[in-house]
């Protein structure tokens, strides 16, 4: 291995840390204003499940090349095979919200937001969480066929 293979292990590194500081960072966007008007949101667990899924898998799928783990074979497989729980435990919260909005209603959680606001917050909830939480369920489909394809590539053909 020459020097130009360690340094550039090293820049995947820093480019995945970048990541990870550009996933928070969109956490922090979506659910900050949440959390300053409800603070009592039962849904922050799944909601920042399905950001970190639909962000990490998404840039898996079109960037793996530049991750960790293009070289990875168990990572790879592990990751393909934890999807179909992944998949049911995000339905379960999709589920879980629209249930909470059909029984409770989102008034049970707006009792403290002001008349002004009240409809735009609403709207905003709504839509980030099934945004997020359809985009993930739809990566986690897609991700263990294109770790199957990257280790199919990576067996016959030495690339990715």
């Amino acid at each position: 291995m020459n020097r130009e293979n360690k340094s550039f292990g090293v820049s995947l590194l820093n480019l995945e840390m970048i990541w990870w500081l550009v996933t928070a960072l969109v956490i922090a966007i979506i659910l900050v204003p949440i959390y300053v008007n409800i603070p009592y949101f039962e849904f922050y667990l799944f909601n920042i499940t399905y950001i970190v899924v639909f962000i990490t898998f998404t840039r898996y799928v079109f960037l793996i090349k530049y991750s960790w783990i293009k070289d990875n074979f168990w990572a790879k497989v592990i990751l393909a095979l934890l999807c179909p729980l992944l998949i049911l435990i995000m339905m379960d919260g999709m589920n879980q919200f629209q249930l909470f909005l059909d029984e409770k209603g989102i008034e049970s959680l707006m009792r403290e937001v002001p008349n002004e606001k009240w409809d735009s917050f609403y709207k905003f909830i709504r839509s980030e969480f099934l945004l997020f939480g359809v985009g993930s369920i739809i990566i986690s489909i897609i991700f263990p066929i294109r770790m199957v394809i990257s280790v199919w590539r990576a067996r016959n053909s030495n690339s990715y």
